[in-house]
């Protein structure tokens, strides 16, 4: 069975207005191809990840299993929705340390999902209460919102905006707009949207859609300084990275970074110091194969990175040494749009 490509037109928005923005450009997935009608589930995952960069994990599944498919140019999450459908499995986001996985679907039902380029928003359930009091039904439906392992995200929307919702009657389903923004680590994220307009007659939501916003980059980038005894700068596509210095005091060996993203359209608030999570600097030695890695630098309005001398790490200089910087491209705010049907009611 020949598997068609879905083409999801992307709709730009602006945060918080709704004109469309001619000048934001979406960022682009990863796509995969693969030309045999018939294959094995571990053959298909094995290219998939080798076009992509990206592991989906399938220890859950028969790997021997043959199953008939044909991608063409699909994005990454078309390609892993159509794999789960194939080999009758779910898709797992996070599980058990894995960015992505499979498992059996066995007597289970899908939940309805929807992808927006390199990202993928699912409703996984719907919690309904009553006010004993009032006689009231509230409902908060849960929504899954994951993305290519490889973006760096760090920040995305509390709730996302819903721009139009309706029951199975055509009843009109809203939500209150809050504006609140929290740090993400790992590839997802997941919202609590309480919904306003349900009632114990709503048989399920027909229609939700919706929009969020995510700070992120397209990719993260890796600068390599091969002298740590002077200050250096390196750039790459509109980041620039400032080694300042690299000195001993004391027990510990401090370097100090300056990072400079003077194309970002994201700002953070002081406090927002979580901007710095997905940095890391490695220290090689001229061997190169001894290493010692710092992902917690001190802000001080640059980035201390400190190295405790010890038993195995005692240099009486840094000559020779080399250093690997790794941070997010530029920084924005990423539109995310979403339409999920059919999502039913307790």
């Amino acid at each position: 069975m020949v598997l068609p490509r879905l083409l999801l037109p992307l709709i730009i928005f602006c945060p918080l207005s709704g004109p469309v923005c001619a000048e934001e450009k979406p960022i682009t997935p990863r796509f995969f191809s693969f030309t045999k009608e018939t294959a094995t589930t571990a053959l298909v995952a094995g290219a998939l990840a080798e076009q992509t960069g990206m592991e989906v994990d399938i220890s859950a599944l028969d790997h021997g299993r043959s199953i008939k498919t044909v991608f063409v140019k699909n994005s990454f999450w078309e390609a892993v929705d159509a794999l789960a459908e194939q080999t009758g499995s779910r898709v797992h986001i996070g599980r058990m340390g894995k960015a992505v996985s499979l498992s059996p679907l066995n007597d289970g039902v899908r939940s309805p999902v929807w992808r927006d380029g390199p990202f993928r928003i699912v409703a996984k359930d719907v919690d309904a209460r009553i006010n004993l009091e009032s006689g009231k039904t509230s409902y908060d439906l849960t929504l899954e919102v994951a993305w290519e392992s490889r973006l760096p995200v760090l920040r995305a929307d509390t709730l996302p905006r819903i721009t139009k919702g309706e029951d199975d009657a055509g009843k009109p389903i809203t939500a209150s707009p809050i504006s609140a923004r929290a740090s993400i680590a790992g590839n997802h994220a997941i919202l609590r949207v309480p919904l306003n307009g349900l009632s114990r007659e709503s048989k399920q939501i027909a229609l939700l859609r919706g929009e969020l916003t995510v700070t992120a980059a397209e990719e993260m980038l890796r600068f390599k300084f091969d002298d740590v005894t002077k200050p250096a700068r390196l750039k790459m596509k509109g980041v620039e990275v400032v080694l300042k210095r690299f000195v001993k005091e004391g027990a510990f060996w401090i370097a100090d970074v300056q990072v400079l993203d003077p194309d970002s359209q994201a700002t953070f608030e002081s406090f927002e110091t979580y901007r710095w999570s997905r940095n890391r600097l490695t220290l090689f030695a001229p061997d190169g194969k001894q290493k010692w890695t710092n992902d917690d630098p001190e802000e001080i309005g640059l980035l201390r990175y400190r190295f405790k001398e010890s038993k195995d790490f005692k240099p009486e200089s840094l000559k020779g040494w080399t250093v690997e910087y790794e941070t997010p491209g530029s920084l924005r705010e990423v539109p995310v749009q979403f339409e999920l049907k059919g999502i039913r009611l307790p």
